[in-house]
């Protein structure tokens, strides 16, 4: 698995760290490989930000929030070049992990705001154009506020009462 490239490592579901995380019982062992990859292999600085952002999810969804909040922050997107608002679904990410629910509404509220580029025509692998929502990640914002008070792993897995302070 190491050998991979980093993106096999990162987006194929059959061959790098997601199969691993297949099982939920080896969560911390799939953030332990991804982190092993990245701390072994030569990746860029945009792969190491995405590798140290998984890493940072399944921490968090096995309850490991101080790492989890401390590698996430690690994955900010320098700002001149966050045209997603990729660094307001950090920040309400971290917010939700921290139980904060104030600065979680104030960045979904950023990230809501955030004006679609108009170049921003996504396709599939194979050239297709696709429909995805945006701004993107809003819909995973959302789910934390009305999952309040439950757990990530609650959160990604459907939660199933909402909770609004």
């Amino acid at each position: 698995m190491m050998e991979l490239s980093p993106r096999e490592f990162d987006q194929n579901f059959e061959n790098g760290w997601r199969v691993v995380a297949k099982n939920n019982d080896c969560l911390e062992v799939a953030a332990n490989l991804i982190r092993t990859y990245y701390t072994t292999n030569e990746v860029s600085a945009g792969a190491k930000r995405t590798f140290v952002w998984h890493e940072g999810q399944l921490r968090a969804e096995i309850g490991q929030y101080r790492q989890a909040i401390q590698l996430m922050e690690q994955a900010e997107k320098p700002v001149q070049r966050d045209i997603s608002g990729w660094n307001h679904y950090v920040a309400a990410t971290i917010a939700f992990l921290q139980s904060d629910m104030e600065k979680l509404r104030i960045h979904r509220e950023k990230l809501a705001a955030v004006p679609k580029p108009e170049n921003f025509n996504p396709k599939d692998a194979d050239g297709n154009p696709i429909e995805i929502d945006w701004p993107l990640n809003l819909n995973i914002v959302d789910k934390f506020i009305s999952c309040f008070g439950q757990t990530s792993a609650e959160v990604y897995s459907g939660c199933t009462e909402e909770r609004q302070p």
